[in-house]
């Protein structure tokens, strides 16, 4: 029988690697693995004011572990529902507020107040032809008077010409002429006083057509400070009625961004409290009641097919706690590619233990990892066997071998 002995370093963990040529199996050791394992942790640092396992404790899945003091995490919560609240003001004061109906109510009354002003205008523009009619009527009368003052006036004084040629023709005594001559005064009083009453016709007239003028320019100047009004409110209910939708939706937004930081801010709070995701055995605890723990972000590097940690593995930082599950074990193996190419999943494998002779446990190759790791210029491959019996004495961490028949 040929033996090819090979020593492979992985982490902290030494893989031992047998090729038993004449039987097709191949042989290494590795360490065993919990099937599942779990770096816990805060999402957000805190003080810690409660930790309710130690290393050892067996908790169930939902389990508390530790809490957070959430003291400013509740009052972020509450700022965060006061900002969701004055959103859903806001979106309330606009969606049923009295800016589209206070604009309306002001164009009806801009409407209302032109058409009042329109209708006392064409009233009074009216009342003014009226005017001018009737003193158009009356400055035709006196016209028509002083006409008729100046025919009397000229007969009187053709009569009295007339009186006094036939006394000097005749001879005659002169008091008939000055008869006839005497009503001439009268006359031309008569003729003066319908020639003033012209005049106050003429002037009545020119005030009359003034007041026309005027009125109208004023009514012109009413009817289009009262027509800009008018403008005015179309232009604000215009402007309130086409910025309605947009500004509703800005505020639903606003609504909806405030009720994710209100959802953001509850989930924090949440998160200030640790529950185990799955059942199993407290295998760390580090941080005790009063420390201060940083934002956690370790991960658990996993064996290949299996949610079982890579022994040996170091993270980053030290988790808070690690939870491991042992209801079965795994085992986890490197093998150089000459004799990891010959290892498929489902080969049979016994594993044995240097801590406990004689003890035999029947396990089965479960994966192979798809890509090797380089190691010394050797490329290595992680292969898990899964145990298919179990027995209190293994723990994980315990070293074991394991001859995995390839044929």
């Amino acid at each position: 029988m040929t033996v090819l002995a090979v020593v492979v370093a992985a982490g902290n963990t030494t893989f031992v690697m047998t090729l038993d040529a004449a039987a097709s199996t191949v042989s290494a050791s590795g360490a065993l693995s919990a099937n599942r394992e779990g770096s816990l942790g805060f999402l957000k640092g805190g003080k810690l004011i409660r930790v309710n396992v130690k290393v050892g404790d067996e908790v169930s899945a939902g389990q508390v572990l530790a809490v957070l003091d959430r003291y400013d995490l509740r009052r972020a919560l509450g700022e965060e529902r006061a900002q969701l609240a004055g959103a859903r003001a806001d979106w309330a004061q606009v969606k049923y507020g009295t800016t589209v109906p206070g604009a309306r109510r002001t164009l009806a009354q801009a409407e209302r107040i032109l058409s009042a002003t329109q209708n006392q205008g064409s009233a009074l523009l009216v009342a003014d032809n009226v005017s001018i009619r009737n003193t158009l009527r009356e400055y035709n009368v006196d016209e028509q008077e002083l006409c008729k003052a100046r025919d009397r006036l000229a007969h009187v004084k053709s009569q009295c010409e007339l009186a006094k040629e036939k006394a000097l023709q005749e001879g005659a005594d002169q008091q008939a002429a000055s008869q006839a001559c005497a009503q001439i005064p009268t006359y031309q009083t008569q003729v003066s006083q319908a020639r003033q009453q012209v005049s106050v016709g003429r002037s009545a007239v020119t005030n009359a057509l003034a007041r026309h003028y005027s009125d109208a320019a004023a009514n012109q100047t009413a009817n289009e400070n009262v027509r800009q009004s008018v403008v005015s409110a179309y232009n604000t209910l215009d402007s309130a009625t086409a910025d309605r939708p947009w500004l509703l939706r800005q505020l639903k937004a606003s609504i909806r961004s405030a009720r994710q930081a209100v959802r953001s801010a509850r989930h924090d709070v949440r998160d200030a409290t640790l529950r185990a995701p799955f059942s199993g055995t407290v295998s760390a605890v580090n941080g005790t009641v009063g420390e201060i723990l940083a934002p956690s972000n370790d991960t658990t590097v996993l064996a290949p097919g299996t949610d079982a940690p890579i022994p040996g593995v170091e993270l980053t930082t030290a988790p808070f706690i690690v939870l491991s599950g042992t209801e079965t074990l795994r085992l986890v193996l490197s093998y150089q590619e000459a004799d990891a190419v010959k290892i498929a999943p489902g080969q049979s494998a016994d594993v044995t233990f240097p801590a406990f002779p004689g003890l035999v446990v029947p396990g089965s190759v479960l994966a192979v990892g798809p890509s090797g790791n380089a190691n010394a210029d050797v490329s290595n491959y992680y292969v898990t066997v899964v145990l298919q019996r179990g027995d209190l004495r293994l723990k994980p961490g315990l070293t074991a071998e394991a001859t995995i028949r390839t044929g």
